[in-house]
């Protein structure tokens, strides 16, 4: 929306800007007609009224005016701005007006009008509790870090205290690298991601973590890309459920790791979980499990999902330069582990003893993405509800063609499932290949 000079705002509509003196006035009175898209012989008759954008545009465009914007003061200077406005820029100064005036109109009209949902269909639509309802939010002032000063990345393959494994690439012909793939090396060892050590001899378990070891990248290289990883999922049930859970899932090579996932909506921020209703209404942290079990829903138990899933991606508003994946501590687990926020700078969490028992180590150096619990707080929570910790073990190795050679030579894949008895770790794991359709040789 363009803004004007003062002689250009005389015709615009006063009435607009005096709407909805009157609180709760509901959406059918006729008074604001002139701002309505509302007639018998409408699309709309019958259905409840609705705002005309024309008469919303005009009221900004007024309220930002009375703001203080005017051409005298800075229309020469925002001649020099222009671009898409997708870019992620810098606005004019007449844009940070209009935004300041838009959300007064969302607050008057929240104030005086009832919601009616957000699709032509939602006429007696829910409750309106908030801007998050029509995706109307702009910064999180819960999120103070900033993803782009750290290398979060699953294919970050050094060693790291919280990952301590790394995969070697050995310059192998291809031949050589097939006999690798139906080998049993190639992995590192789940057990010893499983339960970790810092560097102060503190131990921490993994309850969520991604990684891929890549080899390098090179469209001129003949050979098939080797591209193994690992991906670890926790969940928490009853142990009297235990043996129903390790029946369900023996054996079982593929299971939708979003099952083990609960996630924030994208307007949701980060400091609302889990008190604020964006998160009570959204997050399901106990499951039921189902009677059949499938891949999306593998579990016939009562399961806890111990972290949350909060996704920050970058806007307009420039609040957040680079996408940020954090995991959050379950209500659950808030709840039994006195948890506490160290503040938005990071995803770290204090205990009752102010030690930081629940974190994610990528916030504070590079690597792998990984979410970390305290070992001690953790079995002591257990101990107390007779709860285990379930972690699902997902990956594979496999050989294919570099960019121009979509050969597929062949993939191993590993399961596993482990569990905490007690101080200890205890599970299996299986394998499965799976090899080309063809017997004929491939590669050079």
């Amino acid at each position: 929306m363009a803004l004007a000079s003062k002689e250009k705002i005389a015709g615009a509509e006063e009435a607009f800007l005096n709407l909805l003196p009157e609180p709760q006035r509901p959406y059918f009175k006729l008074e604001i007609r002139p701002c309505l898209e509302w007639g018998p012989q409408s699309h709309l008759a019958g259905r409840p009224v609705r705002f005309n954008i024309m008469g919303e545009r005009r009221w900004v465009w007024r309220r930002a005016h009375s703001l203080g914007w005017s051409a005298e003061r800075f229309e020469s200077f925002e001649r020099m701005l222009s671009g898409s406005r997708r870019e992620r820029r810098l606005e004019r100064i007449g844009k940070k007006y209009q935004w300041i005036a838009w959300h007064e109109l969302q607050a008057r009209l929240s104030d005086h009008l009832y919601f009616i949902g957000r699709t032509w269909h939602e006429t007696h639509g829910p409750v309106f509790e908030g801007p998050w309802q029509l995706g109307a939010r702009d910064i999180d002032p819960s999120l103070l870090m900033r993803p782009g000063d750290r290398d979060v990345s699953q294919r970050f393959t050094e060693k790291v205290w919280w990952r301590p494994a790394a995969i070697e690439h050995p310059d192998e012909t291809t031949e050589e690298r097939v006999a690798r793939l139906w080998s049993d090396g190639g992995f590192p060892e789940v057990k010893d991601l499983l339960r970790v050590r810092d560097p102060h001899g503190k131990e921490w378990l993994v309850l969520d973590g991604f990684s891929v070891w890549g080899d390098r990248d090179d469209d001129r290289d003949p050979r098939p890309r080797r591209d193994p990883w690992l991906s670890i999922r926790s969940f928490l049930v009853e142990r009297s459920d235990l043996s129903a859970v390790l029946t369900a899932l023996e054996d079982e090579e593929r299971v939708d790791t979003a099952a083990f996932r609960n996630r924030l909506e994208y307007y949701a921020f980060m400091g609302e979980h889990p008190w604020h209703p964006v998160s009570v209404d959204e997050i399901d942290e106990w499951r039921s499990g189902a009677a059949e079990p499938r891949p999306f829903e593998p579990l016939p138990v009562r399961h806890l999902i111990p972290i949350v899933e909060c996704i920050c991606e970058p806007g307009t508003d420039q609040s957040v330069e680079d996408r940020a994946d954090l995991n959050l501590p379950s209500g659950e687990l808030r709840q039994h582990l006195s948890l506490r926020s160290d503040g938005g700078g990071g995803v770290t969490f204090r205990g009752a003893d102010n030690s930081i028992v629940f974190f994610d180590p990528t916030t504070e150096r590079d690597g792998p993405p990984a979410t970390l619990v305290a070992r001690e707080p953790l079995l002591q929570m257990l101990e107390e509800l007779e709860q285990t910790l379930v972690r699902w073990i997902g990956g594979e190795k496999g050989l294919y063609g570099r960019r121009f050679d979509h050969e597929f030579h062949g993939r191993h894949v590993l399961a596993g499932l482990y569990h905490t008895v007690g101080d200890a770790i205890q599970g299996r794991e299986w394998r499965r290949d799976q090899r080309p359709s063809s017997d004929r040789e491939v590669g050079p």
